[in-house]
């Protein structure tokens, strides 16, 4: 039995370079079997063209991209919610439908075929195309509707269950691949986002649970007017990680407000599996866990465990860019967190980014370091780190720490780059980096691959390479 050979992809890639054609290319460079669509985004980097640069095929311009639905929602699923899926507006996409015109080509093919839906981790992703959905918005500490959905509220959870039933049932599809990507509200706070959430539906749970609400607001404000005030130049005279503590030690129910917030999270995760196999027991469940979760972050990998995952998934696909890692996990160190170490207000922007302030409590080598030991990583120093990347140590440990984890219940197809934007002054990923990543992961433990991080940033010679090492190692 060949391993999985997975590839994220958006409609945009079949429109421009029509199904046939495109499974084609995906099966004879990179031997890929089975399509992770985007069948619903507002994130380019999932479903638009190429958000830096363009590689080596498909329509060589930006497209408007707006994002939405890219199937036809069939209204039978909906009945009288409030929230439904809206057919994206943007007018590339016409009726085409990335289920309908994708699915029966691939199965002649023996492609399976899974919907890809990734969380939003920051404000900069809206869902501004779906009518009502501010009525599942999250609601910040001072009362101000938010950006992200909010995963008490009813009206969200319903709609998500619905659109999971059009795509399994009506759909046909194989299975579902969900990105792990949402921040809870301290760890969003730390990275200069709203401090979420306290909409009507949190604040009954947490009456439920014991917790003073009023108490945890004013927490949550304390820390942002703290943050404010250290990004307008104050200098606490304690240091800038002590007096972040004081505030936290002051409102514990700060963290008791996180802790409900994880358990929610985790909760949904673990329904949207049982959705899953209650349509069909031989649907697949996957989670894809955000590289933040699985390396730059200890905070994030505290809150996540691989073998909670692996009693509700079939495949867990752990995302180990190695090549952009090197300019991400700079950036992150130079910009991270502004409580902590006074980074500014725009440390998280994905693409392009400006030093706005340096580190005050350590130096950024000092603050690499500590990071390096904490997630028991060797990686270059600061300043070689965005022209090397990782290296693939990197992904062989984090393979392994992964299949460690989860013995054999479940797969891991962890998510290798072969052609991820990492942004200026980052290294291009080569066929030779591909070649040395794919074989790495196979090391680790791997029973597949997802070749990342959407064909519609991957250079040709890259899948080939990819293609190439897999046959080589005689996976497929």
């Amino acid at each position: 039995m060949e391993d999985v050979v997975g590839i994220q992809i958006g409609a945009i890639s079949f429109i421009d370079e029509g199904v046939e054609k495109t499974l084609d290319v995906l099966q004879e460079k990179g031997g890929v079997n089975t399509l992770f669509v985007s069948a619903l985004s507002w994130s380019r980097g999932n479903a638009g063209r190429s958000c830096v640069g363009f590689p080596d095929h498909g329509v060589q311009e930006i497209d408007k991209f707006t994002g939405g639905a890219f199937w036809n929602p069939d209204p039978a699923f909906y009945g009288n919610s409030v929230l439904r899926p809206a057919k994206t507006p943007d007018p590339e996409y016409g009726n085409f439908d990335i289920f309908r015109d994708v699915i029966p080509t691939a199965r002649k093919r023996g492609m399976k075929v899974m919907p890809y839906y990734c969380e939003t981790p920051r404000s900069t992703i809206r869902h501004t195309s779906i009518p009502n959905a501010v009525q599942a918005a999250e609601i910040d500490a001072f009362g101000r509707t938010a950006a992200r959905p909010c995963n008490n509220n009813p009206l969200f959870r319903n709609w998500f269950f619905s659109m999971i039933e059009d795509w399994l049932k009506n759909c046909d599809a194989d299975g579902l691949l969900w990105g792990i990507e949402q921040q809870s509200g301290l760890k969003g706070l730390l990275c200069g986002e709203p401090a979420t959430c306290f909409c009507p539906f949190c604040c009954a749970k947490a009456e439920q649970l014991g917790i003073d609400v009023d108490r945890a607001r004013e927490g949550y404000k304390t820390l942002v007017n703290y943050r404010s005030r250290v990004n307008a130049g104050e200098h606490p005279i304690e240091g800038y990680f002590v007096g972040m503590l004081h505030i936290l030690l002051e409102y514990p129910e700060i963290f008791s407000w996180e802790k409900m917030w994880l358990d929610s999270h985790r909760g949904f995760h673990r329904d949207l599996a049982g959705l899953v196999k209650f349509i069909d027991p031989d649907k697949q469940m996957g989670f894809s866990i955000w590289q933040e979760i699985t390396t730059f972050s200890p905070y994030l990998r505290a809150q996540y465990d691989y073998d909670e995952f692996a009693e509700y998934s079939d495949f867990l696909k752990p995302i180990v860019y190695r090549i952009p890692a090197g300019i991400r996990f700079s950036r992150y160190i130079k910009y991270f967190q502004p409580l902590l170490f006074h980074g500014g207000a725009d440390e998280q922007k994905d693409i392009e980014m400006e030093e706005v302030a340096p580190l005050k409590d350590m130096s950024h080598e000092e603050a690499l370091n500590l990071f390096y030991r904490l997630l028991k990583l060797n990686e270059a120093p600061l300043d070689k780190l965005p022209a090397e990347g990782f290296s693939t140590d990197y992904i062989r440990n984090e393979v392994a720490r992964a299949c460690a984890a989860v013995g054999d219940k479940v797969k891991i197809y962890p998510g290798v780059d072969i052609g991820v934007a990492g942004g200026a002054g980052g290294k291009d990923t080569k066929p030779a980096d591909v070649q040395a990543s794919v074989r790495a992961a196979y090391d680790g433990g791997a029973s597949g691959v997802v070749l990342s991080r959407c064909y519609a940033e991957i250079m040709l010679e890259n899948l080939q390479a990819a293609g190439d090492t897999l046959r080589e190692l005689g996976r497929i």
